[in-house]
């Protein structure tokens, strides 16, 4: 679950997201599926309420927009894993994600004992 202003998403067992505005708590205003296929482990809203960023534990992050409408920019990406090329690759769950309010990037941390910052906007590992 996470925070930002009046918007509030819970990440379920179930696969499932569901978004609150906290002007209206009674009711989701959005119930969708998640791109993910296996379990959500953690969740983040984006700082600007558009979107929030979901971790699993088959160390994979999907982007995913508030609005249907921007739907088109939703992405996935695989992290915390072992290098490809040795065999066989190991694969850790995303702890945590967090965001910096000020540029948007985000840190993830995963089982691994590591934390990886990332740009959503231009799809890439900052280094």
């Amino acid at each position: 679950m996470d925070v930002v202003d009046q918007l509030m998403v819970i990440g379920t067992a179930n696969r499932q997201v569901h978004m609150y505005n906290l002007s209206n708590v009674q009711q989701a205003f959005r119930v969708t599926n998640s791109t993910l296929k296996f379990q959500s482990r953690s969740i983040a809203c984006f700082p600007n309420k558009r979107g929030f960023a979901l971790g699993s534990i088959e160390g994979r992050v999907a982007i995913e927009h508030v609005d249907v409408k921007d739907k088109n920019s939703d992405f996935a990406f695989k992290c915390h894993r072992t290098d490809p090329k040795k065999h066989p690759v190991k694969v850790y769950a995303v702890n945590c994600i967090t965001f910096n309010r000020t540029t948007g990037t985000f840190a993830t941390c995963g089982s691994d004992g590591a934390y990886v910052f990332w740009d959503k906007d231009s799809k890439q590992r900052l280094k």
